[in-house]
């Protein structure tokens, strides 16, 4: 069972390996055809923004920003640390 997982989870990689390569390769491709380089930096930036995640929206027991931002405020140590005047 461990090997046969591992032998799969090893597969997996190599074909996103693989398929990020031949996305790389595509866009090389259109870049060295086209002419115009303002489409493969588009499509570049398209393609890194789908990786970009939100931020943590959970900290503690704290859920949401403002649940976040309260618990932060409530917090008297980071006030003083923060804040030069009272």
């Amino acid at each position: 069972m461990c090997r046969t997982r591992a032998d799969f989870e090893l597969a997996l990689r190599q074909c996103k390996a693989a398929e990020e390569q031949f996305k790389a390769d595509t866009k090389a491709i259109k870049l060295a055809c086209k002419q115009n380089p303002r489409s493969f930096w588009n499509s570049v930036s398209r393609e890194c923004s789908k990786k970009v995640y939100g931020y943590a929206n959970k900290v503690g027991d704290a859920v949401g920003a403002d649940n976040v931002c309260k618990m932060w405020e409530s917090l008297s140590q980071f006030s003083s640390l923060y804040n030069s005047s009272d």
